[in-house]
């Protein structure tokens, strides 16, 4: 299909990306362990970029999880049905990610509203930016839903 031609590079850019932020957080408690242990002084940002990297990973992480289906999942009344209504199943489970991901991406844009003239006081970096995490990972999330329902959308 022509949507996963365009829709590859964006998958793979999202995974590196997810590879790199968890390799500066390695990087960055690797300097911070070794800061506080050997030179006997600690690195004052070092904690609230972990926990920024972390609030980027997960909403990154989410929408890449539900692409390859390795959510937490019960199926055992969805072998249950019917081919027909696995797929009815499907399209609404499909749905709701996609509905999930809109009121997520309206309600990131409020808070980075809000958020973005506050200052982090270990970084010095606005919070907006901190929050844009979920908004990107929203809308990835909105994309990927679509690319799901879109691939899906005949039964099988």
């Amino acid at each position: 299909m022509k949507i996963n031609k365009w829709l590859d590079p964006v998958h793979k850019t999202i995974a590196y990306s997810i590879a790199v932020i968890f390799a500066l957080m390695v990087i960055v408690g690797f300097f911070q362990v070794s800061n506080r242990y050997l030179l006997n002084s600690s690195l004052s940002w070092s904690e609230e970029f972990q926990k920024f990297a972390h609030i980027w990973i997960i909403c990154l992480t989410i929408p890449v999880a539900y692409k390859n289906s390795a959510h937490l999942g019960m199926d055992i009344i969805f072998k249950k049905l019917s081919i027909k209504n696995q797929f009815l199943f499907m399209q609404l489970v499909n749905t709701l990610w996609l509905l999930f991901g809109v009121l997520l991406v309206i309600y990131s844009m409020k808070l980075i509203l809000v958020a973005e003239n506050q200052m982090s006081p270990g970084l010095g970096i606005s919070m907006g930016w901190v929050y844009s995490g979920l908004l990107i990972g929203n809308i990835y999330l909105i994309i990927t839903a679509l690319q799901k329902l879109i691939e899906k959308s005949k039964p099988i």
